[in-house]
């Protein structure tokens, strides 16, 4: 039984603000040193005539531009992913532990001492004649029923508990993933201006880091194929498996009841446990990483763009 679960939308969404804050104050830098890069590059008569050569603008327009223009639409994508695919469920996670807690785990607590009551009354030697032989022999059956009764709800428990945790598994490794991505385009920010002939690094490397983190919403995180599905496939498999949808003791809608002629010897015996717990669901946020994202060459021998 877990203590609580604590919703991280609030935190996701702030740290997307700040990532959109980071991301253009990259932007803003690298316009800052591109300027001073590009008047260093000029000749005295552009200078004077505030011209802009032909290579400089077409350097702009096709790699400067739609550079700036690749981090706003992808953060937009991740934005955007998390919004429509993962907000809409912040909340399942906590009203599923809800239940859990409120409803299943109070039932089997409440069993606990029937279970107790029982064993103590199988003991008993004080009682005697026909009514006492009755009784206990009635005894053992209900001890099963009961002791199965009391897996079932454990199980039943563990059908929402299970899913809550998978749910705020995925919640905390998108909390990770934003945080580590503020952290990372917020250092990316603080570069030192370049001294050769790269420019807009601080754009590059936060592009990359963020179309890395946008594939891994839609993709890896999404069909939780490497994180949360096989803990959800093997969850499923325990909630459908046959000791829990055909008891050993009680069958159908009503309780089991023992008389003078059952034979004790052939009663039916509980399973045992029916959940097997399974491992705890960990989702990893993947490290941050730009990539080949490293900048636009003005030479065009740099091999990151035509070139000025």
């Amino acid at each position: 039984m877990t203590t609580g679960i604590v919703d991280l939308d609030p935190q996701i969404v702030t740290g997307l603000s700040e990532l959109k804050t980071a991301c253009e104050a990259c932007i803003t830098a690298d316009d800052n040193d591109a300027k001073d890069y590009l008047n260093s590059k000029k000749s005295v008569w552009e200078k004077m005539t505030c011209q802009m050569s032909a290579e400089v603008a077409k350097f702009r327009d096709d790699h400067i531009d739609p550079l700036k223009q690749n981090l706003r639409d992808t953060y937009g994508l991740l934005t955007s992913l998390y919004l429509q695919v993962y907000q809409p469920h912040h909340t399942v996670a906590q009203k599923l532990h809800a239940v859990y807690t409120e409803v299943w785990a109070p039932a089997v607590a409440a069993i606990t001492p029937i279970q107790e009551d029982l064993t103590t009354r199988a003991q008993q030697t004080h009682w005697k004649g026909p009514g006492a032989d009755e009784y206990m022999k009635q005894l053992p059956l209900q001890q099963a029923a009961v002791s199965e009764f009391s897996e079932l709800l454990k199980a039943g428990g563990q059908g929402v508990e299970q899913p809550a945790l998978l749910q705020a598994a995925v919640f905390v490794a998108l909390k990770n993933e934003v945080d580590g991505l503020v952290s990372a385009v917020k250092g990316y920010q603080n570069l030192p201006k370049r001294t050769d002939d790269v420019v807009y690094e601080r754009t590059s490397r936060a592009y990359g880091a963020v179309k890395n983190a946008q594939l891994w919403l839609s993709r890896e995180l999404y069909r939780g194929e490497h994180s949360w599905k096989r803990v959800l496939d093997v969850h499923i498999d325990h909630m459908t498996d046959k000791k829990i949808t055909d008891l050993a003791v009680i069958k159908g809608d009503r309780w089991p009841r023992a008389t003078k002629d059952t034979d004790v010897s052939k009663l039916p015996k509980p399973r045992g446990p029916l959940y097997t717990s399974t491992s705890p669901a960990v989702v990893n946020a993947p490290v941050i990483d730009s990539g080949s994202n490293t900048g636009l060459h003005t030479d065009s021998s740099g091999g990151g763009g035509g070139g000025w």
